[in-house]
C-alpha cells in the first residue's frame, strides 16, 4: 500500500512539472507574423542577394508581412550594426501599431523606415537586421546583406547659417552661408549653391569653384530681401546644391519665421520714405599685414523717390579701409550691395577690432553700424622688448671686445719699438 501511494505521489509530481513546462513553452510563442519580403529603396531584396548602397545617404526600408493572429502591440526595428564610431547609429524603430489575422501589411502603411548610412562608416559588407516585435512574444527575425560603397559623385549639405538666425522682418535681407561636403570619389568643379524661399519668389545663388573628394567648403554669403508685403509666418527655405556638371542635385528644407509689417489705417496715415540697411554680423579673421577681408552691406530704397546714399568706414591707424562703391543712387524699391574692404597693417593690435560704418543721404546720417574683425598676429611677428635688449647687449659686447683687442695690439707694437 505504501509503495502504491509513493508511485501515485511521484506520478502526480511529474504531471505537475510537465504542466509547468508546457505552460512556459506556450508563453514563448513568436509574434503572430510571417515576413514575406524586404524592400530597400523600393526594390525587393531576394534570398542571397547583396544590395549595393552608397554611404552618407539615407536608405528606405519596407517590410511586407502576413499577420497570422491579432496583435495590438507590434513594432518593427531595423538596424545595421558593426559601426566603428559610437556616435554613429544606423537604426530605426517604428511606433506601436495593431494588426489583424489574415491581413498582409507593409511597414510603409504605418511608418516610413529611414536609416542614415554615416559618411564615416567603412566600405564593405554588412547585415541589415530586421525584427518584428511585440510586448511579450519572441521577435520574428529576418536579415539581408548589403554592401556599402562610395558614390562616384556625391554631395551633402552639412549645415546652413542664417543671419538673422530665426526671424527676419519683411523688407529686410536674409543672409545665408551653406557648408557642403563632397562625399563622392571624384573632385567636383563649379558647384552651384542656391538658397530660396519659393513661396515669396526670392532666391540667390553662388558657385564654389572646386571641392575635392572628401573636402568640406562653405559658400560665400548669399543675400536676398524679403518683400515688403510678405505676410508674417513660417516659411520653407529651400537649399539646393548642383554638381557633376549640373546632372546631380541634393537639397534640404529649413524653416525661417518672417515678421510681417503691422497693418495700418491707410486713410489716416501717410507712408514714410525709408531706407533698409542690412549687414552681416559674422566676425571674420584677418592676419596683420596679410590679405584683406570683405563685408557686404545691403541698401534698399523703400521710398517713393530716387535717393543718393554715401557710405563711409572708419577705424584706427591699424586698418586700411575701402568702400566700393562709396556712393550709390537707388530708384524706389531698388537694392544694391556695397562692399567694405578691410585690411590690417603689420603693426595692427591682435584681437577683436571694431570698424564704424555710416550711411548718409543729403548730408544726414541715416544709420551708424559696427563691424568686427579678429586680427591674427603676422607670420614672424615683431621683435619683442626682451629680444631688442639682448641684441643691444650682444652689439655692446662685440664693440668692447674689438676695443680691447685693438688696445692690446697697440701695446704690443709699442713694446717692439
Amino acid at each position: 500500500m505504501n509503495k502504491k501511494m509513493k508511485r501515485f505521489a511521484f506520478g502526480l509530481i511529474a504531471l505537475l512539472i510537465l504542466s509547468v513546462l508546457a505552460s512556459s513553452f506556450a508563453v514563448a510563442e513568436n509574434v503572430p507574423v510571417s515576413i514575406l519580403n524586404v524592400y530597400v529603396n523600393g526594390k525587393e531584396v531576394s534570398d542571397g542577394e547583396v544590395r549595393t548602397l552608397a554611404r552618407d545617404n539615407k536608405i528606405d526600408v519596407d517590410v511586407k508581412f502576413l499577420a497570422t493572429g491579432d496583435d495590438d502591440y507590434v513594432t518593427v526595428e531595423a538596424e545595421i550594426s558593426g559601426l566603428e564610431h559610437d556616435r554613429d547609429k544606423a537604426r530605426y524603430e517604428t511606433d506601436v501599431f495593431s494588426i489583424k489575422a489574415g491581413n498582409t501589411y507593409h511597414t510603409d502603411d504605418f511608418e516610413k523606415i529611414s536609416i542614415e548610412l554615416p559618411g564615416r562608416m567603412d566600405t564593405g559588407e554588412y547585415l541589415l537586421r530586421i525584427w518584428i516585435k511585440d510586448k511579450d512574444n519572441t521577435p520574428v527575425y529576418e536579415e539581408v546583406k548589403i554592401y556599402v560603397t562610395t558614390s562616384r559623385h556625391g554631395m551633402k549639405i552639412k549645415d546652413v547659417i542664417f543671419s538673422p538666425a530665426y526671424e527676419v522682418e519683411a523688407g529686410h535681407a536674409l543672409v545665408s552661408k551653406v557648408k557642403v561636403k563632397n562625399t563622392g570619389e571624384k573632385d567636383e568643379e563649379d558647384v552651384k549653391v542656391t538658397v530660396s524661399i519659393p513661396a515669396l519668389g526670392v532666391s540667390d545663388a553662388d558657385y564654389i569653384d572646386e571641392i575635392e573628394a572628401g573636402e568640406t567648403k562653405t559658400s560665400e554669403e548669399l543675400w536676398f530681401r524679403i518683400p515688403d508685403d510678405a505676410e508674417g509666418g513660417e516659411y520653407d527655405v529651400l537649399v539646393s546644391v548642383e554638381f557633376n556638371d549640373g546632372d546631380d542635385e541634393v537639397s534640404e528644407t529649413y524653416k525661417i519665421n518672417v515678421a510681417g509689417k503691422e497693418e495700418t489705417d491707410a486713410e489716416d496715415e501717410t507712408v514714410e520714405e525709408k531706407v533698409i540697411i542690412a549687414v552681416s554680423d559674422v566676425v571674420q579673421d584677418i592676419v596683420a599685414g596679410g590679405a584683406s577681408v570683405v563685408y557686404p552691406l545691403s541698401l534698399t530704397n523703400n521710398g517713393k523717390t530716387a535717393k543718393t546714399f554715401t557710405v563711409t568706414a572708419t577705424a584706427g591707424d591699424w586698418a586700411a579701409l575701402k568702400v566700393t562703391p562709396s556712393t550709390v543712387v537707388l530708384q524706389p524699391g531698388e537694392t544694391r550691395i556695397v562692399y567694405v574692404n578691410v585690411g590690417a597693417g603689420k603693426d595692427a593690435p591682435v584681437g577683436e577690432q571694431v570698424i564704424g560704418v555710416a550711411v548718409k543721404s543729403n548730408g544726414e546720417v541715416l544709420k551708424e553700424l559696427t563691424m568686427k574683425v579678429n586680427v591674427l598676429p603676422a607670420a614672424g611677428g615683431k621683435i619683442t622688448l626682451l629680444e631688442g635688449v639682448l641684441i643691444v647687449l650682444i652689439v655692446v659686447l662685440i664693440i668692447v671686445g674689438l676695443v680691447v683687442g685693438f688696445s692690446r695690439m697697440r701695446k704690443r707694437e709699442g713694446e717692439e719699438y
